[in-house]
């Protein structure tokens, strides 16, 4: 039988299993629940632990792959999409109309599109905006650079597409934010603060819009209610009636910031 990496205690009346992002298998329990208990828990639960342990393996692994390397793929609206360098002088970042259109079929998960490929300007080229020192020999100085290039790209993306989708969403809700930003958060996909001022991390760009579109009207049902009381997840409920379908997505889909951490 599998057993837990840890037992996590507290004031919960129920058990409940946790595979994380990096594959650790967690059991949170009530303070004074008997170990038995716990373990004839987890004994029934086998077949769920062992497929979602299996999951997580097989998608840290594709993360493992997935860098700012030409030739990879990376995550973008929940499709792998490819990573070229060009040399030509006038290539441009790749438009993205197109992968919009496919991504807004996506429930989440991440589909390995070969049609679409993201060409960026080799790291050997000038590019405005990005200043690449002189010593092209060394490839680690390369893989930083078009790891640059790349994030500059990503953030890009992020701030007219969460700008465009906070937009239309606070039309719907009859909202009105202060103000849009993109950060580089790691812990928080968006945050909602007292001045109605909505932060999203660019990271979110990776997601599904059928993800993305639960972080944008959470964080927006904020500016009406600021706690997590049943009010609030009502207001999200207007909007989006299946809205704890896409959490369950996004804790499935949280292995994807496992790609970044060194970037």
């Amino acid at each position: 039988m599998r057993t837990p990496d840890h037992i996590i205690r507290s004031r919960r009346k129920t058990i409940s299993i946790e595979i994380t992002g990096d594959g650790e298998f967690l059991v949170r329990a009530p303070l004074y629940a008997p170990e038995e208990e716990i373990l004839r828990f987890v004994a029934e639960k086998q077949s769920w632990i062992e497929a979602k342990l299996s999951l997580t393996t097989h998608n840290l692994g594709r993360a493992h792959e997935i860098t700012a390397v030409t030739g990879t793929r990376i995550p973008f609206l929940g499709q792998l999409i490819r990573v070229e360098l060009h040399d030509r002088k006038m290539m441009q970042l790749t438009e993205t109309a197109t992968l919009q259109e496919r991504a807004l079929s996506r429930n989440g998960g991440f589909e390995e599109n070969d049609s679409s490929v993201l060409y960026l300007p080799s790291p050997r080229m000038r590019v405005s905006g990005i200043q690449f020192i002189e010593d092209n020999r060394n490839e680690e100085v390369l893989r930083r650079q078009n790891q640059n290039l790349l994030v500059q790209w990503y953030k890009k993306q992020a701030s007219a597409i969460l700008k465009a989708r906070t937009e239309y969403y606070a039309s719907l809700m009859n909202l009105s934010p202060d103000r849009v930003r993109i950060s580089s958060a790691r812990t928080n996909w968006g945050s909602c603060n007292a001045n109605h001022g909505i932060n999203y991390t660019w990271l979110l760009i990776t997601l599904s819009f059928y993800e993305i579109d639960y972080v944008v009207v959470h964080e927006l049902a904020h500016i009406r209610h600021r706690d997590h009381s049943p009010a609030f997840y009502a207001e999200i409920a207007k909007v989006l009636p299946d809205y704890e379908k896409r959490i369950r997505v996004m804790k499935s889909d949280q292995w994807v910031l496992e790609i970044f951490k060194d970037i």
